[in-house]
């Protein structure tokens, strides 16, 4: 048992490298706090992806394509950008409704992207739910 805590600890030369990755951690954390909100949406977003090739795995549909999981992640990732700016117009003009508003609406958004990959998963959904993604479903296509 002791041993185990002992090797816990960092030894003489790892010492550096765990010092400077507190410091890292310390200035990121300070610069770029974490908002319970991003972590949902960070959370929202990986349950998304995971669901979304589970869904083109398991159909037989759809079918796995690099190109289309590589434009999945990159709207991901402006997804963050803008609520990144969204975090620091609302630190610098003092109005928080800016990030909750952008966080709340890509949560939701990001609910509703994985009820839709749960469906064609193969995942039961109530019928109430399915009727509201079918109705959002024939609005999109109707906007196109």
């Amino acid at each position: 048992m002791i041993e185990f805590i002992k090797s816990l600890f960092p030894t003489t030369a790892q010492l550096p490298f765990a010092g400077g990755g507190a410091m890292l951690t310390l200035i990121f954390n300070s610069l770029f706090p974490i908002h319970e909100w991003l972590v949902v949406l960070l959370y929202a977003m990986v349950v998304d992806f995971i669901l979304g090739v589970m869904a083109a795995y398991l159909n037989d549909n759809l079918a796995l394509d690099s190109r289309r999981g590589n434009r999945g992640l990159l709207k991901k990732v402006c997804i963050l950008v803008i609520v990144s700016l969204c975090s620091i117009l609302a630190t610098e003009f003092n109005i928080s409704a800016i990030y909750y508003v952008a966080v709340g609406g890509y949560i939701s958004i990001e609910i509703l992207s994985i009820l839709e990959n749960a469906g064609k998963a193969g995942i039961p959904i109530p019928a109430k739910l399915r009727d509201t993604l079918a109705q959002l479903a024939d609005n999109k296509l109707e906007k196109k």
